[in-house]
């Protein structure tokens, strides 16, 4: 009795628990009813409900719901409470099979209306989730079966050999194309399979460069000569031979440098001794010649081309040489010497830290005068030796073709002597003279001053006023570079546009490109007045100090600090420092460059050009390019508002770049960029030209150049269909390689040939789309238990009466949760 007694305390408090959904004092106090008073169904029953509600015991609850069902088998309560518990843990199968054994064994509605009623609604709602789950399943099984098809498919793609569809053509234009910038990239294609290797050695104009590094050079040789047939039109010699290395290699290419075309060297001086022993007038076509001497060493007995050229050849066009050693005229110079020949179709020179055996008085003189026909000459960093040879004549007074001269830590004008009326790139760093107008009044430079393009005189010392006065005379200039030059803040006053009401002339009014790098005195305010005086309508700079001061007294303090944080209007007064006026560059006979030429050739730049022949002041073009490296008293707030108006503007204080200060290389201030550069997809940009390593040309993406390309891509022309195909967003999408090759071009016979090659894969993520039972049922719940029935099994607590949990195991927080389904 009195265990009957403990068994319904612990039941009733067990009760309290529950109605409190504390549900692990419940159980356990549950387990005590059940230590006291035996094992029963409806305490073994209560037992497992309060379980089922804590995640974390819902196995134990699955254990006594099973010995439920072992002990009383034909009791429909245990199948009940199994099905709720495993309804909870979303074991939806072995639940529907629970609940139907509990609906075979269980009471009629005529039996017992609220027990039936319970197992419905629970059978109910475990076919409603059984349903949802089987479809869940389904679809990603569907999903799944979907990516094992597609991961099926690129298998066997990645298996097929698509080798045989490039055609012959194609294939070597590949190769052609890979080997500019990689040699051994024909030994690649040629492992790839038996039909590429076959196509690749049966073809000897693939064979026809040898590139001699480090590794089997002998054997690469033959190699090379046996491919192309002797037909060799390359040699570069790129790393340093031993002597009985270099001799091996020079006997073996003997017989076939006639035909060679292009020639490199590198490599110390017994190498280049040993290689021109061998090869002594054998060029006899060679059009490219380039030697770089590593190491020291003289060699002064004998001339480097003359070695090599027959007497008579006239196949040389480019000449370069790098710390090299060498008497470059060994005889009195004449129209008619044999080694004058070889210089005079020579078209472009490069001579680089090389020691020349010449006369110093003239000796630059001497060496121009050699290249009648150059357009290009180079010489930087050389050194003069006094020669013991008599004097040698100049053997040409003009180079009618030169375009570029460039000569760093020049001390002599060889433009006295020397005329250059085609010449438009002027680069003399380094300048050692008194007056940079004195310099530019040679006769040599009469004729061209005003179609001169560019003017590098950086490193130079050079004053705001010389510089000034002499840009006077030089109204075609684009591009001028001036950095590390002692200039002021008056230097880029000077430059500004003048005042529509001024008498002055506007200097250098097609300037473009500025380059004022290593400048520790030039600030914000002259160089944003400098740049937005040149935008088209932005208005002319401030001409003078005494216009800003009479300009200040008229405004007042509040219209002072508006212009202050404004836009830096010229016409205000500028943010980062204050204009100083700049000097007067006016067209008296005083600034005039004299008449140095004879009476019948009259410099024709005593004057400066009329204004009428100039852009007005209205018209003058917009600042591109602008270096500001190095200039540390340059606010960056101008820098950021510097960028709304130039293409390119460069104001870093990191390692200085030769290139990138002089405008050449990837940084070329002449590089076709187009006000649409911006509107493109991804952006245009530089990229590299195949075998070079400091050429640069902008691949263009804009909009505007892509509309202009399409409609006249059928013209047949190569550039026209590489950029028609650069204009379609598929073919832009991937990179294709075969868009730079000649063969895809529109011939005149109508045959086009047209190849896009898409790599591109497309998933589609299938996501089935189901109607999903109202949310409304889920609180459809029983109504609150009867607590006022009597005691016994279906008394205080039925079992049927507990709500089964939600799949998630969470508690419904909606009101109503406890109320039983419908």
């Amino acid at each position: 009795m009195r265990n009957q007694q403990l068994v319904q305390q612990h039941y009733d408090i067990a009760l309290k628990f529950m109605q409190a959904a504390n549900y692990l004092d419940a159980w356990k106090n549950f387990d005590k009813a059940i230590n006291f008073g035996g094992k029963s169904p409806v305490l073994l029953d209560c037992k497992a409900a309060a379980m089922s509600k804590l995640p974390e015991w819902r196995n134990h609850a699955l254990e006594v719901t099973k010995d439920m069902i072992t002990k009383w088998p034909k009791d429909f309560r245990g199948y009940y409470r199994q099905a709720s518990v495993l309804y909870a843990m979303k074991a939806y199968d072995h639940a529907f099979k629970a609940i139907n054994k509990a609906v075979d064994i269980g009471p009629t509605r005529s039996q017992n209306e609220r027990q039936y009623k319970a197992i419905q609604q629970l059978r109910a709602t475990i076919i409603i989730q059984k349903t949802e789950a089987d479809r869940l399943r389904a679809s990603n099984d569907e999903a799944e079966a979907q990516r094992q098809a597609i991961a099926r498919q690129a298998a066997k793609k990645a298996r097929i050999n698509y080798t045989h569809l490039l055609s012959r053509d194609i294939l070597l234009t590949i190769a052609e194309q890979g080997m500019v910038d990689h040699p051994g990239f024909i030994f690649r294609m040629a492992g790839v399979c038996k039909s590429w290797r076959e196509t690749l050695l049966n073809q000897p104009g693939l064979w026809n460069t040898i590139v001699l590094g480090k590794k089997r050079a002998v054997q690469k040789v033959t190699l090379f000569i046996e491919r192309s047939r002797g037909r060799i039109r390359e040699v570069k010699i790129t790393h340093q031979l031993e002597t009985v290395l270099a001799e091996k290699i020079a006997t073996s290419l003997a017989p076939y440098m006639p035909n060679v075309e292009r020639l490199t060297i590198s490599g110390d001086s017994l190498v280049s001794s040993t290689v021109f022993e061998h090869w002594r007038y054998l060029l006899h076509g060679v059009k490219y010649l380039r030697v770089f001497q590593i190491g020291g060493g003289f060699r002064t007995d004998e001339n480097v081309i003359y070695d090599l050229l027959p007497p008579g050849s006239l196949s040389l066009r480019h000449f370069d040489i790098s710390n090299y050693s060498c008497l470059l005229m060994d005889q009195v110079g004449s129209e008619s010497n044999p080694a004058y020949t070889a210089y005079s179709q020579v078209e472009t020179v490069s001579i680089r830290s090389t020691y020349i055996f010449l006369r110093k008085e003239s000796a630059e003189e001497m060496l121009l005068s050699n290249f009648p026909a150059a357009t290009s000459i180079e010489l930087l960093n050389n050194c003069y030796i006094e020669s013991s040879d008599e004097k040698l004549p100049v053997i040409t007074s003009e180079l009618p073709n030169l375009r570029s001269y460039t000569n760093d830590h020049s001390t002599s004008n060889v433009f006295k002597t020397i005329r250059a009326p085609s010449l438009q790139d002027l680069s003399v760093p380094s300048l050692r003279a008194s007056s940079l107008k004195t310099w530019l009044s040679a006769p040599g430079l009469a004729f061209c001053l005003t179609t001169l393009r560019s003017l590098d005189i950086s490193s130079t010392s050079f004053t705001d006023t010389d510089i000034l006065s002499a840009l006077a005379f030089l109204p075609g200039l684009q591009f001028l570079n001036v950095s590390a030059c002692p200039l002021s803040n008056a230097f880029l006053e000077g430059l500004a546009r003048r005042l529509a009401v001024s008498d002055q002339e506007n200097l250098c009014p097609n300037l473009i490109a500025l380059s004022i790098a290593k400048n520790d005195q030039i600030t914000g305010g002259p160089v944003t007045r400098f740049v937005r005086s040149r935008v088209p309508g932005g208005g002319a700079a401030l001409a003078s100090d005494s216009d800003t001061k009479e300009q200040g007294k008229s405004t007042t303090r509040t219209e002072v600090k508006k212009s202050v944080s404004s836009s830096f209007r010229p016409s205000a007064r500028s943010a980062f420092g204050r204009p100083t006026k700049p000097p007067f560059v006016g067209k008296d006979s005083n600034q005039s460059i004299p008449a140095t030429f004879p009476p019948n050739e009259t410099c024709a730049v005593s004057q400066p050009p009329p204004s009428s022949s100039l852009p007005s002041s209205s018209t003058l073009p917009q600042i591109r390019w602008l270096n500001l490296d190095h200039c540390d008293r340059i606010d960056p707030s101008a820098i950021s508002y510097i960028r709304k108006y130039v293409k390119f503007v460069g104001h870093s204080f990191g390692t200085p770049d030769a290139n990138r200060i002089a405008g050449k290389g990837r940084w070329r201030w002449d590089a076709q960029w187009k006000e649409e550069c911006d509107t493109g997809e991804g952006g245009c940009g530089l990229r590299r030209v195949a075998g070079t390593k400091d050429q640069w040309y902008v691949y263009h993406t804009c909009e505007l150049d892509v509309v202009e390309e399409e409609r006249s891509w059928t013209k047949g022309t190569f550039h026209d269909q590489r950029r028609h195909c650069r204009g379609d967003p598929f073919i832009r999408a991937i990179h294709n390689p075969f868009s730079h090759f000649p063969f895809f071009r529109n011939t005149n016979n109508g045959l086009s040939t047209r190849i896009v090659i898409v790599g591109t894969l497309s998933l589609l993520a299938l996501r089935p789309n189901y109607t999903f039972i109202d949310k409304a049922l889920s609180k459809m719940q029983a109504p609150p238990p009867d607590h006022s029935a009597a005691d016994g099994i279906n008394g205080p607590l039925n079992p049927f009466l507990i709500t089964p949990p939600p799949p998630d195991g969470k508690e419904d927080e909606i009101p109503g949760a406890n109320e039983s389904y419908r």
